[in-house]
């Protein structure tokens, strides 16, 4: 499974998504389930999923499905 995919099953999970649901359009402003709690819940099946450390100040920029993917992008080999 693809970088992308993966990601998009980790919000899936976290977020309780229906597949009618594009996790790719989600931001956390405008979406009321990614509250502060979700947020570390994200961060830390992100962490678990893809073997990184995501340290804070990085994770309060990490505000989109595209900012994290990014961001993933730039610490994986």
């Amino acid at each position: 499974m693809s970088q992308p995919q993966r990601l998009q099953e980790i919000f899936r999970s976290v977020f309780n998504l229906s597949d009618s649901v594009d996790p790719t359009s989600i931001h956390q402003l405008g979406f009321p389930a990614w509250d502060s709690l979700a947020h570390v819940t994200l961060m830390a099946a992100i962490e678990s999923e893809f073997g990184v450390a995501i340290d804070l100040a990085d994770s309060i920029e990490l505000t989109s499905y595209d900012a994290i993917l990014a961001h993933l992008e730039d610490v994986m080999p």
